[in-house]
Parts: structure tokens; sequence; C-alpha cells
């Protein structure tokens, strides 16, 4: 009741007198009825000739039935991870969060340049651009696009003794692509104040995101910017 058997240019592998796989005279192998299965956790799948460290692979890692997980590798490193409790993690999509300086002076465009921070804890970069650069540079505050898609940016600024009406806007490039304004204050006493903007937008590799302030009364950041001063973005999709 087992046996391999050639048939209509196929080979079919049979056991218990049921076919179990099947090779087609295309190439395509059919798996009848069952899993594939792996006798060995951390194993799975390789495309590609040869099955090299650098081809895409599908692995599977079991520890127990409520402590195991998938892992999508391209070109041998780790881009997608589902855990046993249906969370998804993809470890290389671009992020970023970063402290402007404090006590700039804010002029011209509005534009906050300096030198930015991400030595906080929670302040982070992850993501090179193809020439290998970061896609955060602290030195302009600049976040440079790696990869066409929607975004997610958010800026949040707190002004130092303000008196007037304050805006947060975000740049691409010279255009302004979003933009909160919060209308003059009664009295002219003069407050640290927030103003926040955030947009979900579309945008293509290498365009350039800036974050600017304008204010005409208290025209520098409070001295101190954690935890009020940041600009984050992420890759939604």
């Amino acid at each position: 009741n087992n046996y391999i058997a050639g048939t209509s240019g196929a080979l079919q592998f049979t056991t218990s007198g049921s076919e179990r796989l099947l090779i087609e005279s295309g190439g395509n192998v059919r798996v009848s009825d069952e899993h594939l299965r792996f006798d060995t956790t951390g194993k799975g799948i390789i495309f590609g000739i040869d099955g090299g460290s650098n081809r895409p692979s599908i692995i599977g890692n079991y520890t127990s039935s409520s402590d195991n997980n998938m892992v999508f590798n391209v070109t041998g490193s780790e881009k997608l991870r589902i855990s046993s409790k249906g969370h998804i993690t993809a470890p290389s999509n671009p992020a970023f969060h970063a402290r402007p300086p404090a006590s700039y002076n804010i002029s011209g465009n509005g534009i906050i340049g300096g030198t930015w921070s991400t030595g906080d804890s929670e302040s982070f970069v992850r993501g090179t651009l193809a020439n290998g650069n970061s896609i955060w540079n602290n030195s302009t505050g600049i976040f440079t696009v790696p990869v066409t898609g929607i975004y997610y940016i958010h800026w949040s600024v707190f002004l130092n003794q303000n008196t007037t009406r304050r805006d947060a806007y975000i740049y691409r490039g010279s255009d302004i692509i979003a933009r909160t304004e919060i209308g003059d204050p009664e009295g002219t006493t003069g407050n640290n104040k927030s103003v926040s903007v955030s947009t979900v937008v579309s945008l293509s590799v290498n365009d350039q995101i800036k974050f600017a302030a304008l204010t005409t009364g208290g025209t520098t950041i409070y001295q101190t910017v954690r935890p009020w001063s940041y600009a984050c973005g992420y890759l939604v999709g």
C-alpha cells in the first residue's frame, strides 16, 4: 500500500493506499489533505536557487502551543514576525522620534534647524536610505523618506513666553503640507504654550520632511524640550 509511481508525467507518493504527495509534470508540488511538517523548530521554507542565507524564507519557531511564531525573512534578515498572540511586528519599517534643540530661536521660514537629539530613552531612529545613510539627520532636523508609501507624521513644539498666535507646520521640501494655527491668547502676559500638528500623507522616496513653527511673540523653543517638544513619524504602509 506504500509506493511511488509515475503517471502521466507526474510522480505520485502513496502511503496506506492514499496519495500523499504529487510532483506534477510541470514541477508543481501538491501535498494532499495534510500539512507540510518540520520536525525541528526554526526550520521552514527557503526560496531561491540553492537556498542560501540571503534568500527569502518563511521560518516557524516553536517552543510550545502558546509560545511560537512565524518569521518572514528577506535577504537573510527578519522583516515581519507574527507572534502566537497574533501581534505583527515589522522591525525594518522606517520610523523615528527626535527632539528639537532647546532655546532655539525661530526665524525666517520657521524651520527648526540646529542640533536635534535622539538620545532620550524613548527616542530612536530606525531605517536607512539606499545609500546607507540614516533616514533622520540630527544636524538638520530633516527626515528623508526611504520608500514611497503612506506615512504618519507628528510635530509638537513648546514655545517660551508666547504672547501671540502660534503655528506648527510640516514642510515637504519647500511646500507646507500640514499646519495648525492657534489664535492670539487673551491678554499680553507671556506664557509657555504648546502647538502641534499631525498628518497622514502620501510621500515619495527621497522626499525631505522638515518641521517649523511661527510666532511673533515668544520666538524661542522652551529651554527644556522633554517632554513637550518632539517630532516623530513612521511608515503606515
